[in-house]
């Protein structure tokens, strides 16, 4: 069988740690670079404490006002049920 001293082990799971926290860090700003932002499928927010509206990117889990910090809630697309992207006339 191997035989792994106290210090070795030690060592070598900070080092599997810290490199699992490099590789989900990678992985983190990737995916912030490949998932750009696109105008027209992002929220609208608008904070109920200071009343400040902006956008808020659609792969947000968590929601703060970008001027007083106030967590909310993400705010979720409503969905166009069968109806016309264009809006109907009203007839006279």
């Amino acid at each position: 069988m191997l035989e792994v001293s106290l210090e070795h082990a030690l060592v070598f799971l900070t080092t599997a740690f810290l490199g699992g926290l490099f590789c989900l860090g990678l992985y983190d700003s990737w995916r912030d670079r490949w998932r750009g932002w696109t105008l027209r499928e992002e929220y609208l927010g608008e904070c109920s404490r200071c009343r400040l509206m902006f956008l808020v990117s659609r792969y947000e889990t968590v929601v703060r006002c970008p001027r007083c910090q106030t967590l909310m809630p993400t705010p979720r697309r409503v969905e166009n049920r069968g109806g016309s992207k264009r809006r109907q006339r009203q007839g006279p």
